[in-house]
C-alpha cells in the first residue's frame, strides 16, 4: 500500500530511504514475535523499526503538502499508525495488546477498517458521498473506542459491549455495501451505455 501511495504522489525515493524502508520492514516483523515470545530485545527490535519507518514517513512531508487532500488524508492515518506502533513498543503497552484480545483486534482493524477501506476508497476515482465518508468515519471510531477503553464504555453505557460493537460495525458495513452498491449501478451502466 505504502509502495502504491508513494507512487500516486511522485515521491522520489533515494537509496538510503530504500534501504532504511527495507531495514525497517524487517525490524518491524519482530512485533508479531511478541506473542510467542516474552523478551524485552523484541520490544527493542520493534520500536527501532518503527521509528526508522516513521522518520522515513516523515521525510515524504513535503510531498504531501502539495498533493491532493485525499492522499494528505491517508498520509495522517499511516503517520497515526506509524506512531501507535511505536507506542507498542514499550514493554507495558505490547504486553497489556498480548493479555487483550480486544486490542489487538482494536489494531487489526485500524489497518483494515481504518487504513485499507479509505486507501481503496481514494483509489477509485469515483465520487464516493461525504455522508458516507462521515458515518463511515464515525461508526469506525466508536468500534475503536469500544475496543480499546471497554471498562470505561461500559461505565457510561448500560449496553453490552458485543451489542455496540455489533451496532458500529453493522454501519461500517451498511457504508461499505452502499460504495459497492454505487460501483455496481456505475459499472451496470457504463455497460447498458455500449
Amino acid at each position: 500500500m505504502l509502495a502504491v501511495l508513494l507512487q500516486k504522489t511522485a515521491v522520489i525515493l533515494s537509496n538510503k530511504q530504500l534501504v532504511i524502508i527495507a531495514i525497517s520492514l524487517a525490524l518491524l516483523f519482530a512485533h508479531s514475535l511478541d506473542y510467542s515470545y516474552d523478551h524485552w530485545s523484541i520490544n527493542v527490535i520493534g520500536g527501532l523499526g518503527s521509528i526508522l519507518l516513521l522518520g522515513v514517513l516523515l521525510s515524504f512531508k513535503r510531498y504531501f503538502q502539495k498533493g491532493q487532500r485525499a492522499f494528505k488524508f491517508i498520509y495522517i492515518i499511516i503517520l497515526f499508525v506509524a506512531l501507535v506502533n511505536i507506542i507498542g513498543s514499550i514493554p507495558i503497552i505490547a504486553n497489556r495488546v498480548v493479555e487483550s484480545r480486544l486490542l489487538l483486534i482494536g489494531w487489526l482493524h485500524l489497518l483494515f477498517i481504518g487504513l485499507y477501506v479509505p486507501f481503496i476508497w481514494v483509489l477509485l476515482k469515483r465520487n464516493i458521498s461525504l455522508l458516507i465518508w462521515v458515518i463511515y468515519g464515525f461508526m469506525f471510531t466508536i468500534t475503536e473506542i469500544v475496543l480499546v477503553f471497554p471498562a470505561m464504555i461500559t461505565q457510561w453505557i448500560p449496553i453490552p459491549i458485543m451489542w455496540l460493537l455489533f451496532l458500529a460495525y453493522t454501519g461500517v458495513f451498511i457504508c461499505i455495501c452502499l460504495v459497492h452498491i454505487q460501483l455496481l449501478s456505475e459499472k451496470r451502466n457504463e455497460i447498458n451505455l455500449r
